[in-house]
């Protein structure tokens, strides 16, 4: 899992999403795992 974070954060669409937001502005920052439902098709 922290690889993939690692990856993402030092793309080009993370840089995107990121933009226009101030890092001062960042008050907390928390990472939840997330599993896909019985009848999801990510399963």
């Amino acid at each position: 899992m922290r690889e993939r974070l690692e990856s993402y954060l030092s793309s080009p669409e993370s840089r995107a999403d990121a933009e226009g937001f101030g890092i001062s502005q960042i008050a907390d920052v928390d990472e939840s795992v997330l599993a896909p439902a019985a009848d999801s098709p990510l399963r």
